[in-house]
This record gives structure tokens, sequence and C-alpha cells, in this order.
């Protein structure tokens, strides 16, 4: 997809036509119209920082690289602003339709697009690998820690000495 698509398809994700996407962006209509073709379309590199800035939900990878979804829901932590539930849950089921209407292939989506930034970036690939120990580590003392309750600690006559508590039944 060219640079001129994946800005006709913002309009799409934010739901407003193109003349009034221009008009947030403080262009004239006819000269955005003008833009949006493959001859013109490196006239909207320069509006590309504006758009993020006006839509902070759109894919700055995507709206530069075409990589990753579109949009995501992080807004207010890059600019402090709330974005609506209602805008959030759309632009979360227009990314499950585009993963076949299944919410656990949007999730293997993401994951991977994850990994596979973490991959190509050193620092990043760094602090996965830390995060990924430290949770092993957590979920070593949470074992450690729920054995111990079921055997040293909690209801004794309920416990046995494997540290599985008793059904009661034989």
């Amino acid at each position: 997809m060219e640079l001129f698509e994946r800005v006709k398809q913002v309009a799409k994700i934010i739901n407003i036509n193109e003349k009034d996407l221009a008009a947030e962006l403080g262009i004239k209509p006819s000269t955005f119209a003008g833009y949006l073709n493959a001859r013109r379309q490196d006239n909207l590199w320069p509006i590309l920082p504006r758009i993020l800035e006006l839509y902070p939900e759109i894919s700055r990878q995507w709206l530069y690289f075409e990589e990753g979804p579109p949009s995501f829901g992080r807004a207010y932590a890059q600019t402090g602003r709330p974005v609506g539930q209602r805008r959030i849950i759309g632009m979360a089921e227009q990314m499950v339709e585009e993963c076949d209407g299944n919410w656990g292939e949007l999730l293997r989506v993401i994951l991977g697009q994850a990994k596979e930034q973490a991959e190509n970036d050193p620092q990043l690939a760094e602090k996965v690998a830390y995060l990924e120990r430290e949770l092993d580590a957590e979920r070593k003392l949470n074992r450690q820690l729920t054995t111990k309750l079921f055997i040293d600690g909690g209801d004794k006559a309920g416990a046995t000495d494997t540290g599985k508590v008793a059904d009661g039944r034989g």
C-alpha cells in the first residue's frame, strides 16, 4: 500500500471523510485531494507528524512504513489525552476483523510483531530477555509459596504431603 493510500485509510479509521481530514489538518481540501495520488504523494510526508498529533491512535510505524496494525488504543500514554472507549472498542473490533474475526489471532499478531521488533532492536531484545527472566523467577516464587501454603500453612487437615489439597474422595 502506498503512502497516499494509507493516508486515505486514516480517514476511514477515524470515521471522517477526506475533506474533513483536510480541514482538521489545516489544508485546503482541493490541495489535499491532489496529494492523494501516487504522483503527488511526496507532498504528504510533511503532513504525517500532524496526523499523528491529531490522531494518536494511528500507529506511526504503520503510517510511515506500513508495519503492524494501523491503529491502537494507547493514545493516552502518548499524549495525556484520553481516547473515548467507543473509539478504542471500534479500533479493536476493526483489528479483529482484519484477523478473520479471531481475538486470539489478533493477540498472536501483536505478540509476533513485538517479538520481531525486539529481535531487530538489541536494547529492546535485552529488555525482553530481562523481563522474561524476571517473570520466570516470579512464577517459581509463586509455585514455592503456593506449595508452602498448602504444606506448612493453610488448613493442615486438607493438605497432603505432596502439596496438593485433598478432595475428600478416598
